[in-house]
């Protein structure tokens, strides 16, 4: 089975075991993962007989960070 969500080739269980409920979380994400420019999101469905539902706004990354003088 693939992962459910990436980001950039990295798996996180945001989707898995979840009964079709929306669900909302967070997960920490190394600032080595990221890439300057875009940055790649992949969903796909864990199921055979539908697609996965996404509610907008949809997937999100919020980066906080603080800034150095």
């Amino acid at each position: 089975m693939q992962d459910c969500f990436t980001l950039n080739g990295r798996a996180f269980p945001v989707a898995e075991g979840n009964a079709h409920e929306p669900v909302y979380g967070w997960f920490p994400v190394e600032p080595t993962l990221l890439r300057r420019g875009p940055n790649l999101i992949r969903l796909l469905s864990d199921t055979e007989h539908h697609g996965i539902e996404i509610l907008l706004p949809g997937p999100a990354l919020m980066v906080r960070f603080e800034a150095l003088d």
